[in-house]
C-alpha cells in the first residue's frame, strides 16, 4: 500500500511488524496525520524532513536503527504532545 494516497488518515500504527529500510519520505503527503507509531522495528537510516511538516501529536519511534542528528526542525512540530526517540542513535544538533 502506497501511504503517499492515504490524504484523510489520522493515527497509523506500524509499531511490532519487523519493517525495514527507512521511513518512506511519501508519508508526508498524508496531511492530517497527528499520531504516528511505527516502533519496535527495523527501521534504519535517518529520519526524513519531510516528517517535520505533518501536524503531529504523538511520535513514536523507539526501538529502530534509525540515525543521524535531531535537528532543530522539531520546532516545526508545534502540537506535539508526545515524543518517543529511545532506543535509536540519534545525536544532537
Amino acid at each position: 500500500m502506497e501511504l503517499a494516497f492515504l490524504h484523510d488518515l489520522k493515527y497509523l500504527n506500524l509499531a511490532f511488524n519487523n519493517l525495514e529500510n527507512g521511513i518512506p519520505a511519501s508519508l508526508e503527503r498524508c496531511s492530517n496525520l497527528v499520531q504516528l507509531d511505527i516502533g519496535i522495528n527495523r527501521l534504519e537510516g535517518s529520519l526524513p524532513m519531510t516528517i517535520f511538516r505533518l501536524p503531529l501529536f504523538s511520535l513514536y519511534l523507539a526501538n529502530n536503527m534509525l540515525v543521524g542528528t535531531f535537528l532543530e526542525a522539531t520546532g516545526n512540530l508545534t502540537h506535539l504532545n508526545y515524543i518517543d526517540l529511545s532506543g535509536n542513535r540519534f545525536t544532537r544538533n
